[in-house]
């Protein structure tokens, strides 16, 4: 009985760390995003490239540090099995991957600039530059890397305007990509559906995973067209009909046009 319930408080709360990388995965994106499609805020285009660092540096972080967190996760399901663990640990990296390929638009001055702003906007640091070496985080060849910089280069990164002028080109590149992160992002965000990989990860035996996550090829760039008419972004109902594991095997991409 007490191994039993041994194993039961071990598989509980690999659930709660496996799921937890789901939640950060997405938490980012829940609170920032609105502040971009919501058109009440086009009129503070200036309160959108503020908000545009913060959320770029939380992104950042989460691409940063869940990558290792994931590969020590898998090394635990084998340690105590949860039977689809390592297949949402899987798509979770995925997810992260695509959020990689989606930062990697930014030039690495402009990290540069970001780090600045968010380290005097956001934390009120400003000893840093009075350091002979600067430090930022950056996406070098699919990676996301920590660069040490003298601190006459960082200063040479920087752009002597406005803030706002420098931001605003930068965000609206971003939020133009073509990039199938925004779906994984939407499906990954709804409640109910981290309710059903929740109750797979804690009860499932079967190994087959009620949420099924669908990824196209590397490369694949979805137009405005496709991330709108693909299955995720209609109704819940149909959301769930689609990711739910059935005999029917859902169509992995967007329809290309």
């Amino acid at each position: 009985m007490s191994d039993a319930h041994d194993v039961d408080g071990a598989r509980l709360k690999l659930a709660n760390q496996i799921l937890s990388i789901c939640l950060a995965a997405t938490s980012v994106t829940r609170v920032w995003k609105p502040y971009f499609y919501e058109q009440h805020f086009d009129l503070a285009p200036d309160l959108r490239d503020k908000l545009f660092v913060v959320m770029i540096s939380g992104m950042l972080d989460t691409a940063n540090s869940h990558q290792d967190r994931i590969a020590q996760l898998k090394k635990e399901c084998d340690k105590t099995p949860i039977p689809t663990g390592k297949y949402y640990l899987d798509r979770f990296q995925d997810h992260i991957a695509l959020l990689v390929d989606l930062l990697s638009i930014i030039p690495e001055a402009q990290f540069a600039r970001l780090a600045l702003m968010r380290n005097q906007w956001v934390h009120g640091y400003w000893e840093s530059s009075t350091k002979n070496i600067r430090k930022f985080r950056c996406v070098v060849d699919g990676k996301v890397i920590q660069r040490k910089v003298p601190t006459a280069e960082f200063n040479d990164m920087q752009v002597i305007r406005a803030p706002d002028e420098t931001l605003i080109a930068c965000r609206e590149r971003f939020f133009s990509e073509p990039t199938f992160f925004w779906i994984s992002d939407a499906f990954m965000a709804k409640p109910e559906v981290q309710e059903i990989i929740y109750n797979d990860l804690r009860r499932s035996k079967s190994g087959l995973p009620e949420a099924v996550f669908n990824f196209p090829a590397p490369g694949f760039k979805p137009t405005l067209l496709d991330r709108h008419s693909y299955p995720w972004f209609k109704s819940f109902n149909e959301c769930v009909e689609f990711g739910v594991n059935s005999e029917r095997t859902p169509d992995p991409a967007a329809p290309r046009r």
